[in-house]
């Protein structure tokens, strides 16, 4: 299919990407096989959904094939499920993920639909597990340092044999990820890799490295709008070169003058928030700015009973979980490496449910699925100083 076309679907050839050679066509890989729609019914009976055109033709590919896949689609046109079609095809396997946050939310998503069935096990830094007990699992979500560290205990005939890898593109900035795919490949694993962000060029060496079929989808399900608020330097003042409107509220106006970035950042998303009553992601490199932010939005809020009772449960066992309790009476959640794990997860199932504002650093910068209907940057920069790449920028929008 082209791009625009309004469909996904697996490259047919002759289609050349980056790396100069045509991608072979769907029937080159599956020949004479007869495929019949078992998997595709399974996935859509036990999910409860049904497939798209990317997630038909992968999940063909699953049944059809024995080989490595890529799938290369936008954001939120459906690459877990094909992941966890691959696994239900095997009945067992593991699935790895760069973030703990990313971890847990694939856990709870598998255990949802086939804890009844299967067992789902999840291992990190936050929740160890002895090794026997982990590998006995049928489906075991965990990051590639953990699959490093049980690599020699791993027999893929006994514990699985597939490993979907969320975010493949990670590889190229996490030597963890590259050694997991490399030893996984000499191990006999089938890879399954998922990613949003893999440029052309990538996906054809990626792809002639692992020796995998690909499928890729050009269109974005939920369209991106991208507007940049430009402040200039007055003193020591940062005042607006535009006016910005959300539904007919200024966001902001000639007459705002700022002391920093951060509070730019968060007066933009409150009056964003107020104007709309929209879910607002704000994103910063470091966790004190993180912290700087949700500080300036919540002294500019009273508790909301709509949020007293999440901020009550929350733990408060060092200074950024406190600074989180009072925040998060007001609607503002905090998440970063800083907060304990049942903290970051009371954050994400309570932002989820009832919606406002989280300000985030890297936790939530890979894959995680938040319903933000605004994003901010407040900079563009990452915590070295240095422009944040166009790949994560994308990532994370």
């Amino acid at each position: 299919s082209k791009p625009g076309s309004g469909t996904s679907t697996i490259t047919r050839g002759p289609v050349f990407c980056g790396g100069g050679f045509p991608m072979p066509r769907l029937e080159d890989y599956l020949g004479e096989r007869k495929v019949d729609g078992g998997l595709a019914e399974r996935v859509e009976r036990i999910f409860g959904v049904r497939l798209n055109e990317i997630q038909s033709e992968a999940v063909r590919l699953i049944e059809g094939t024995d080989g490595n896949i890529i799938v290369s689609a936008p954001t939120g046109s459906g690459k877990t499920l094909i992941g966890f079609a691959a696994l239900l095809h095997a009945g067992r396997g593991f699935y790895l993920a760069p973030l703990i946050s990313l971890m847990m939310e694939k856990y709870y998503e598998l255990s949802r639909a086939l804890g009844g069935r299967y067992r789902v096990l999840v291992s990190n830094r936050d929740y160890r597990i002895p090794a026997s007990r982990f590998l006995s699992a049928d489906f075991k979500v965990m990051s590639p340092y953990k699959f490093l560290a049980l690599f020699n205990l791993i027999d893929p005939a006994e514990h699985g044999s597939v490993l979907v890898v969320d975010e493949i593109h990670k590889m190229s900035e996490d030597p963890l990820f590259e050694a997991a795919i490399t030893l996984a490949r000499r191990k006999g694993f089938r890879i399954v890799g998922l990613s949003a962000t893999l440029a052309d060029s990538d996906i054809a060496h990626l792809s002639r490295w692992l020796n995998a079929r690909v499928v890729k989808g050009h269109v974005r399900p939920v369209e991106l709008r991208f507007e940049s608020v430009k402040l200039r330097q007055r003193g020591y003042q940062l005042v607006p070169e535009r006016e910005y409107a959300v539904n007919g509220r200024p966001a902001v106006s000639h007459g705002d003058v700022f002391y920093s970035r951060e509070e730019a950042a968060a007066k933009l998303a409150l009056r964003i928030h107020l104007a709309t009553g929209k879910p607002i992601i704000i994103w910063a490199p470091t966790r004190s700015r993180v912290e700087r932010i949700a500080k300036l939005i919540a002294g500019q809020l009273a508790e909301s009973p709509r949020y007293q009772h999440v901020a009550r449960k929350l733990p408060a066992s060092n200074p950024s979980e406190r600074l989180l309790k009072y925040t998060a009476a007001r609607g503002v959640f905090i998440h970063h490496g800083g907060l304990s794990a049942t903290a970051r997860d009371m954050v994400e199932k309570a932002y989820k449910a009832l919606g406002g504002i989280i300000v985030t650093a890297y936790t939530l910068s890979h894959g995680v699925n938040m319903p933000g209907t605004y994003l901010v940057f407040s900079t563009v920069f990452d915590w070295r100083g240095e422009l944040v790449s166009p790949s994560l920028f994308h990532q994370i929008a």
